[in-house]
């Protein structure tokens, strides 16, 4: 019962902040400790690790305890929907998802944008409990005639679809993307993507995958070509990189997709959260894919399972599409590190972050080359 073991502890860590967070003598980052201590029960394969790996490095980020409180609840959140079997288990881990994140968007809300950042979130919340409404709806009305909880229609791929953020589905947080911390966007970006992919790799989706992977490919990469501001290079970035995957989960679960989601999400990591320049332009590097970065070594195992598919077309389509996209990491680089160079906000924790960023991209190599 390794979720009752967290959820004590996590219960436990509350209680300890709510009493002493107005004492000065308790620091926000020994909590943040226990709070990533007390996660380490919830890793039991290597996707449970990633996703613990990208929920401490998000803690590390946030200041106060109720940021770091929600944060867990996101996590928590996200490790029951990767385990949920039935319907109603996806659609209650999902909803809590949406609520921790629009609380933490609210918590973690700048001063100057803070009505902007409110506009954005009401609007994620309501398109949220739209798509959550319709998935309910036909998963209760499938029930009522089979007595069956499992539910693999076109509507709950759908609605994991849309929770996975692809092409046309991104539209809805374009807004919200660029009102946000860039700590709670990393979040967005990161934490409720892996538990959706791993869903979908457990699921009989099929050939369907396919379409929505070139369709999410090929606009990300065209969008990414076009645009010319930091926040929306990274928005359709992740359209594309996560279409790519899509190509290769159309056989089931598969260990170069999950490769590269790691290192993708990890290499994101050092574009949002680091504090150095040169960190944010090799993690850029590394997700376009650039030899002899890491990122290139997750491509081309991605480029090895589509040639495994039988499927040139995928190849093909996916090389050029990776070309289109290449100008716009190009772009990115060039407007981080020589146009405006982003001042970032020097803390305690930046140095361990650095360090934590580069350490776990290189500890995904053995999970690569064990492929």
């Amino acid at each position: 019962l390794w979720y009752l073991d967290i959820l004590i502890n996590v219960l436990i860590i509350t209680i300890f902040g709510l009493i002493s967070c107005s004492s000065s003598a308790t620091k926000s980052y020994d909590l943040k400790g226990c709070f990533i201590i007390s996660m380490v029960g919830g890793v039991y394969d290597i996707p449970s690790a990633i996703l613990w790996c990208l929920a401490s490095l998000s803690i590390l980020n946030f200041n106060g305890f109720f940021a770091s409180l929600f944060l867990v609840f996101t996590w928590i959140s996200n490790l029951f929907a990767m385990q949920s079997l039935n319907f109603l288990g996806i659609y209650l881990a999902f909803e809590m998802q949406s609520l921790c994140l629009l609380v933490l968007g609210k918590i973690t809300a700048n001063e100057n944008q803070r009505w902007f950042a409110y506009r954005g979130l009401l609007k994620y919340l309501v398109l949220s409990l739209i798509a959550g409404s319709i998935f309910i709806f036909h998963a209760s009305s499938s029930y009522l005639q089979s007595g069956v909880m499992i539910s693999d229609s076109l509507v709950t791929y759908v609605f994991l679809l849309f929770k996975l953020g692809v092409a046309p589905f991104h539209m809805y947080t374009l807004e919200l993307f660029s009102v946000v911390s860039r700590h709670v966007a990393f979040v967005f970006s990161t934490l409720p993507k892996l538990s959706v992919l791993y869903l979908i790799s457990n699921s009989n989706i099929g050939s369907e995958c396919v379409w929505w992977g070139l369709i999410s490919l090929w606009l990300g990469s065209i969008s990414q070509y076009q645009s010319v501001f930091v926040r929306s290079i990274l928005l359709y970035s992740s359209v594309a990189e996560i279409g790519l995957v899509l190509l290769v989960l159309q056989e089931g679960f598969s260990w170069e997709a999950f490769s590269w989601v790691s290192i993708y999400f990890l290499s994101l990591s050092g574009v949002w959260h680091a504090n150095s320049k040169f960190v944010s332009a090799i993690s850029v590097a590394s997700i376009a894919g650039l030899p002899p970065f890491l990122g290139f070594i997750g491509k081309a195992q991605i480029l090895k399972s589509l040639v495994s598919i039988n499927l040139g077309i995928l190849i093909f389509s996916s090389i050029l599409a990776a070309t289109i996209s290449f100008i716009g990491y190009l772009r990115l680089i060039r407007l981080m590190y020589l146009v405006s160079p982003v001042k970032w906000k020097n803390n305690k924790d930046s140095s361990f972050i650095n360090w934590s960023t580069w350490m776990l991209t290189v500890g995904t190599l053995p999970m690569v080359y064990s492929v």
